[in-house]
């Protein structure tokens, strides 16, 4: 698995402390993105607008903590994974179980 970038941490951290690990794994979707129903992890955070929120306009109210770059960096991370990835990343943004 590709190493999570420093700048990518830090929304990490966010969605760790904020959201419960999910239950399930994500799934492909159909380009071949990981997600959970259509969400990726930025997107289960409760003030997202959307299921995979690009920027900082995206959130219904601005979590002080991240920035654009943050979330550029997770999700250029992110989306760069493979399904042989899954628990392994999901490891890395919210511990082993």
């Amino acid at each position: 698995m590709k190493k999570m970038p420093k700048t990518a941490k830090k929304a990490a951290d966010y969605i760790r402390e904020t959201v419960k690990r999910p239950k399930r794994m994500p799934k492909e979707d159909l380009f071949g993105k990981l997600r959970w129903r259509g969400k990726c992890p930025l997107g289960l955070l409760k003030e997202t607008a959307d299921g995979t929120p690009g920027n900082l306009s995206e959130f219904k109210t601005r979590p002080d903590e991240l920035t654009n770059k943050n979330i550029k960096a997770f999700y250029g991370w992110w989306d760069g994974l493979s399904v042989e990835d899954t628990a392994e990343a999901m490891d890395a943004i919210w511990g082993k179980e």
